[in-house]
């Protein structure tokens, strides 16, 4: 890519980074040489395709080369991602405030960042870049690179068998019109809003379905259930409709309810909240008592049987439960990671006992996902629970804690969002 700027470009370069810094010398040069992108963006590069079906030729080669020439220093990567875009992984890249996470396609991890307002991939070797969100909470973008669309608040997150990832933001945060969407983002990098595009609970409803588009509904969790279909854990319309409590998106883009709804409309609260698919085809769902805490892990069996976990107390409602490989369902228990059995509930780990992170740390999951090994992800944001540590960790299955992501001791997020003001504060 530089090397087609010529010589001129190039010093122009070297002379931006020494006063503005590389970041920003990279962000005004793009700006000089007609190329995009506002000042300081270091995270994406856009370059044409160079021929039908090709992609990235060359790039690996030049992209770092100009890194380096910009002072961004041999951190710098490249990640191909399929669109007209690559994503360069600049050394620092990382969370701010992380809130739910999800296994992301050959075992990396989407991470839902409240503080950057933006979702991010963690590769195996560390280094993160952004999948969805330019940095500005809001809503837009439908229809292009995911990059380049605004999220605000981006909350539950599952991955379906075909790599595409979905998501729920709020729309409207700071107005008397908040609202929700739930959000695709294809293999291809493309994001379309799924749920709640253009909310009209006077929408005709079909015998089959009601359409997801003219959805209304606040809040709310996903999974990934029998035969890949995206399942939703809220209440479509509550004050003209009163759909749900767990509802099936279909590929013909409706909303359909499940045989599950009679049993969980008799429970308290049983929606919005965890939902997760065992092995056996046993559906969880997490009821919420109210007050930010969970009453119990309600069960409902193949067969029809109901088991209930009382007592159970996650601090975030939105992706407090997950499946591991072997069809078994953990969850949050405040501090402690928990495992769902025929003989009850087994601790995995204690986060907020010492010794598993660093000295007078304790961990408050925000959100939990498994991956294909089985080892539980978990990640907290200090401004979202009682605990004082913000960051990714893995548990093993035996119980061992290893920390893949923290925040250094005296950082401050550069845009930390305002806790007691955010629409999810206690």
């Amino acid at each position: 890519m530089l090397q087609s700027l010529g010589p001129l470009a190039m010093a122009t370069a070297i002379a931006l980074s020494l006063v503005f810094g590389a970041p920003s010398a990279l962000g005004r040069l793009q700006q000089l040489v007609g190329l995009g992108g506002p000042p300081g963006v270091a995270e994406r590069w856009p370059v044409p395709r160079p021929g039908p079906g090709a992609f990235g030729h060359g790039v690996r080669a030049a992209v770092p080369a100009a890194a380096l020439l910009l002072g961004l220093g041999p951190g710098a990567a490249v990640q191909a991602v399929p669109s007209p875009r690559v994503v360069v992984s600049v050394h620092g890249l990382g969370p701010e405030e992380p809130v739910t996470i999800a296994t992301a396609p050959g075992g990396g991890l989407y991470v839902a960042d409240w503080g950057r307002q933006q979702i991010l991939e963690r590769f195996a070797a560390g280094s993160f870049r952004v999948i969805a969100g330019t940095g500005r909470a809001g809503y837009s973008g439908d229809g292009g690179p995911a990059v380049d669309a605004e999220v605000e608040y981006p909350t539950a997150m599952v991955v379906s068998p075909t790599g595409a990832l979905y998501f729920v933001q709020e729309v409207g945060a700071a107005t008397p019109a908040l609202r929700w969407v739930v959000r695709e983002v294809a293999p291809d990098g493309k994001i379309t809003t799924v749920v709640g595009a253009r909310p009209d609970c006077r929408a005709h409803h079909s015998a089959s379905g009601f359409p997801a588009e003219d959805a209304a509904f606040y809040g709310g969790t996903l999974a990934i259930g029998p035969g890949g279909r995206l399942y939703i854990s809220t209440v479509v319309c509550p004050n003209r409709l009163n759909l749900g409590p767990l509802l099936e998106l279909t590929p013909a883009g409706e909303l359909v309810g499940t045989r599950w709804d009679p049993v969980l409309t008799k429970q308290v609260n049983c929606y919005g909240a965890g939902v997760a698919f065992a092995g056996d085809g046993s559906l969880y769902v997490a009821c919420d008592s109210g007050g930010g805490h969970l009453k119990e892990v309600f069960v409902v069996h193949p067969n029809g049987r109901t088991t209930a976990y009382q007592d159970v107390y996650p601090y975030d409602d939105y992706s407090g439960l997950a499946t591991t490989p072997g069809g078994t369902v953990v969850g949050m228990d405040y501090r402690k990671l928990v495992r769902f059995t025929a003989r009850g509930m087994q601790t995995v780990v204690n986060l907020g006992k010492p010794g598993h992170l660093a000295p007078g740390k304790t961990m408050e999951p925000n959100g939990i996902t498994v991956g294909p090994g089985g080892n539980i992800h978990a990640a907290s944001s200090v401004g979202l629970g009682n605990g004082n540590f913000t960051g990714i960790v893995e548990i093993h299955p035996s119980g061992q804690v290893q920390v893949l992501w923290q925040r250094r001791a005296g950082s401050v997020p550069a845009r930390r969002f305002d806790a007691q003001n955010s629409p999810y504060a206690s």
